[in-house]
């Protein structure tokens, strides 16, 4: 284990496009990472040692710093899809993207949170558009972000004509479909319907 003491006047080193792991101890205050050739030191004030924009350690009290593994970062990978589920479906009318649907039998169709039937049907929020007897998508779980919407939260409910809205309806049944993240993107996750009086 390498150990140094924290000084009065902060180092600064740099290393180059390397990646280090480190394992933290409370026992005594120190910082310390390696290189593939000789053991670098660092001796610092600060309580978070930072290579580039990396956080590499946080120091919290006092604390030990052992070297687990170091590394060349490799090239960056190919962005993934969204976190969540899509699933096809085949409109039984023409649906607008961003509006909840229901499946019926084996078509989708726009929620009404005024309609008894629909209740316990809903599927998520159409993704893209579809006309009847077309193929759309629909985001079941997981996030999703329009430019267009300006939410405050917490949650989004949806009204007669499947639009989403953050007050839930008064009558009918009100389902929860999403939980806001930030103005412009939300969280998709059904919730149990409730009916309305």
């Amino acid at each position: 284990m390498s150990t140094v003491t924290i000084a009065e006047t902060p180092v600064e080193i740099t290393l180059g496009p390397i990646e280090v792991t480190v394992a933290i101890s409370s026992t005594e205050a120190a910082i310390a990472i390696a290189n593939d050739g000789p053991e670098i030191t660092v001796t610092t004030t600060e309580s978070t040692l930072t290579i580039g924009e990396v956080v590499v350690a946080t120091v919290i009290g006092s604390a030990s710093v052992e070297i687990v593994t170091v590394a060349q970062q490799g090239p960056q990978g190919v962005p993934g899809e969204p976190v969540g589920s899509t699933i096809e479906y085949l409109a039984g009318e023409t649906i607008s993207a961003l509006k909840v649907v229901v499946v019926i039998g084996d078509e989708t169709f726009v929620a009404d949170s005024s309609n008894s039937a629909h209740r316990g049907r809903v599927a998520g929020i159409a993704t893209t558009a579809a006309t009847i007897g077309n193929t759309g998508e629909v985001r079941s779980f997981g996030q999703m972000t329009d430019a267009s919407w300006n939410w405050t939260g917490p949650l989004l409910f949806f009204n007669s004509s499947g639009t989403l809205t953050e007050t839930p309806p008064a009558s009918g049944f009100s389902q929860s479909v999403a939980r806001v993240e930030s103005a412009d993107t939300i969280f998709v996750d059904l919730t149990q319907a409730i009916e309305r009086a």
